[in-house]
């Protein structure tokens, strides 16, 4: 289940009014180690899962990823302050999106 906070929900209307066709991706790593980020021009893949959708404004991961990572958790997306990858379209706006994850109680 995927879920947003209202830091997230207003990141999401900032970028939305700069970016109307933006997408959220859970980087695997590299550079900036795993990151969500934003971008308005990324390729999907048939290894691309989606986790979900906020506002309209889906939210990818590789699939690998998901299944050792995430699969079988809840997930809440969220922003805070301060600049994250400096690859990602938020990055200017001096916030950035995380996600917190818990795993799910039967």
């Amino acid at each position: 289940m995927l879920k947003a906070s209202k830091n997230a929900l207003d990141l999401i209307a900032k970028l939305k009014a700069l970016y109307p066709n933006f997408i959220i991706y859970l980087s695997g790593g590299c550079c900036d180690g795993s990151a969500l980020m934003v971008y308005d021009d990324f390729k999907l893949g048939e290894n691309d899962y989606k986790l979900g959708e906020i506002e309209n404004i889906g939210i990818f991961i590789h699939v690998k990823h998901y299944k050792a990572y995430l699969e079988g958790k809840n997930l809440e997306l969220d922003a805070i302050k301060g600049r994250g990858s400096e690859f990602s379209l938020d990055y200017e706006l001096n916030e950035h999106f995380l996600l917190h994850s818990k795993r799910c109680e039967i």
